[in-house]
């Protein structure tokens, strides 16, 4: 049995040395996909002959359909993804996908592959001004979901500083420590994020465009092999079949930067750049944030609370309208079980828009709530809060919508 499990060792190790590599190069970009374990995703990322990303960890994206199962490039807790397809083109041109090298002015790598019951399309474009990554998936049947990392990168573990920029403008920073610990996790309301790299005098920059269009959350793992970035998309814990997402694209640039202060100014000179040309998404005119037909919030003798990111309009009229019900025995405090819409500011003081439900009794019926608040002039990371705190009863909510108030001619 012994000498059976080393030699499978020896087989996979062989297998890994044999599998095909593939360069692609631009300008001062080149790119290197893997065919094994990776499914065809990137291993190394180069620019201006640094290698900022290493292949010292997973790249493409990752579905986890339970907690732990992960599926997607080389990870098969949750079962192994499958290629269906793979398509490149150099300038126009079809080439082959394999062993090879190759450079162009703009060249498009399209691979088609399944993970568990999601098609997922990943095209890959790569120009001399930067690598546009635009992703869309659909479901053959119903797929639950635990989580999805739509992008990851492996960034260079020599990489001393990160920034980062929310809607708001305010800006996140800090430096790494390589201690294993997330330097962010959680993140949902940024829409780059950037490192340095002081020993080759370059920057990096990850820019979702369309910003507002969907929610994730933005992490930044600082081990010892890598400085990671991930961003984990949003969805209900289970995806019908035949659900198709909008296409989502995440642009990736190097920079060159002498010190820590030009590459912040450099970084932040990028994002205005890209935010010119790829505007946040215009609000919707009628939203439904809940990510099922009925929240419910158990009872809980400790704070409780959900948080719901409301893509809103500054300086705009809505209307919010919901049910809700309220057992026997919760707090008597009544900001303890309520509906709060609001947010924090750039200077990270919270904000109360306005509540609601709070007195709202406790009969085990379902009560229709309606109300209006207005958002302030600015563009905020705006949220709506749903409490059951230190209650020995439960807080159900369901058919909650918010709509913008049309504005009388």
């Amino acid at each position: 049995m012994k000498l059976q499990s080393t030699l499978l060792l020896i087989f996979a190790l062989t297998c890994n040395a044999f599998a095909a590599k593939m360069t692609l190069e631009a300008g001062d970009y080149r790119l290197v996909f893997s065919e094994h374990p990776e499914r065809w995703s990137i291993v190394q990322v180069f620019y201006q002959g640094h290698e900022i990303g290493t292949p010292t960890g997973y790249y493409g994206n990752v579905l986890a359909p339970q907690n732990g199962k992960y599926i997607g490039a080389g990870h098969t807790e949750g079962g192994t993804e499958t290629v269906l397809t793979c398509e490149l083109q150099i300038d126009g041109h079809s080439k082959d996908v394999g062993e090879y090298q190759y450079q162009g002015e703009q060249l498009s790598f399209h691979k088609i592959s399944m993970l568990d019951n999601m098609k997922m399309s990943a095209r890959y474009i790569l120009t001399a001004e930067e690598l546009k990554v635009v992703k869309s998936f659909e479901t053959v049947a119903e797929q639950p979901v635990h989580l999805l990392y739509l992008f990851q990168f492996c960034w260079n573990v020599n990489s001393s500083d990160y920034l980062f920029r929310r809607m708001n403008g305010s800006l996140g920073k800090g430096k790494f420590s390589n201690d294993t610990k997330m330097r962010v996790y959680g993140e949902p309301h940024a829409y780059f994020f950037s490192q340095f790299f002081p020993e080759f005098k370059v920057g990096v920059l990850n820019y979702l465009p369309e910003f507002g269009k969907f929610t994730g959350k933005n992490l930044l793992w600082d081990q010892l092999r890598y400085h990671k970035y991930y961003f984990w998309l949003d969805l209900p814990e289970l995806l019908p079949a035949n659900y198709r997402s909008p296409e989502i694209t995440m642009i990736v640039r190097g920079f060159p930067a002498e010190s820590e202060q030009a590459w912040e100014t450099a970084a932040l000179q990028q994002a205005d750049e890209l935010l010119i040309r790829y505007p946040f998404a215009p609000t919707p005119q009628r939203l439904k944030p809940l990510p099922e037909d009925q929240v419910i919030l158990p009872p809980a003798n400790k704070f409780q609370c959900r948080k719901f990111n409301l893509p809103l309009d500054a300086d705009t009229q809505y209307g919010i309208s919901f049910e809700i019900c309220k057992t026997p025995g919760i707090s008597s405090k009544l900001t303890d079980h309520c509906l709060l819409v609001g947010y924090y500011n750039a200077e990270r003081v919270f904000k109360t828009l306005a509540t609601f439900a709070a007195n709202v009794k406790a009969d085990q019926e379902y009560h229709f709530v309606q109300g209006a608040f207005k958002t302030p002039a600015s563009r905020e990371p705006f949220c709506l809060y749903i409490y059951n705190s230190h209650s020995a009863g439960t807080v159900s909510i369901r058919n909650l919508e918010i709509n913008k108030v049309q504005n009388n001619p």
